[in-house]
C-alpha cells in the first residue's frame, strides 16, 4: 500500500525498535516498538484505536519502494 499521500503521524518508542504501520481512515501512524503487538497496545492507551481490532496485512505499508517499507496492518470498525 502507497502511504506517500497519506497523513502520517509518527508515534516515539524505544530507540532498538521497528517501525510498524497501522492504518486508520487516512491515516498512517508509523510506530517504533519491539512488535507489532506492542505497536497495537501504544494506540490504544493513546486513545487511539482498540489494540483487537487491527486486521495484519500480507502487504507492506510504502513511503518509498526498496527503502522505506513497513509491516502493515489495518483498522477495522468491527470485528
Amino acid at each position: 500500500m502507497d502511504i506517500s499521500k497519506m497523513k502520517q503521524k509518527l508515534v516515539q518508542g524505544p530507540e532498538d525498535g521497528s517501525i510498524f504501520a497501522l492504518i486508520k481512515d487516512k491515516i498512517a501512524y508509523l510506530v517504533t516498538a519491539h512488535g507489532m503487538e506492542e505497536a497495537k497496545h501504544r494506540l490504544a492507551m493513546m486513545n487511539v484505536a482498540r489494540a483487537d481490532r487491527w486486521l495484519p496485512s500480507n502487504n507492506k505499508a510504502v513511503l518509498i519502494p526498496g527503502i522505506w517499507e513497513y509491516e502493515m496492518v489495518t483498522y477495522q470498525e468491527t470485528v
